[in-house]
């Protein structure tokens, strides 16, 4: 499926990046799968995962992958890195300044 391919911007979708927008958390598709059950009751889990990889495809959000940890996702922002830490896991964003070694 090309980047090209037009989606229809279904209720679910459409709560999915409102719960994104509002994320701060990098979260994994079960946790957003728990906060728009919150919203859409009769959700299951494998719509979410559909709906990311349509919001993925289009590039409204983005994937975050780190070995041996499951993927999370935000809605896609400036530019930035991520780092997490190696205590507790909780994955945070540092600006990207080009020319900065």
């Amino acid at each position: 499926m090309s980047n090209k391919t037009k989606y229809r911007f279904s209720k679910q979708r459409k709560v999915i990046l409102e719960v994104m927008k509002k994320s701060n958390n990098h979260p994994t598709a079960d946790r957003l799968y728990r906060l728009v059950k919150k919203r859409l009751h009769k959700i299951s889990l494998g719509p979410v995962y559909r709906n990311l990889d349509a919001l993925l495809q289009q590039g409204l959000i983005t994937k975050i992958l780190i070995d041996g940890h499951p993927r999370r996702f935000e809605y896609k922002q400036e530019e930035h890195i991520h780092i997490r830490c190696v205590s507790c896991g909780k994955i945070d964003n540092l600006p990207f300044e080009p020319g900065f070694p």
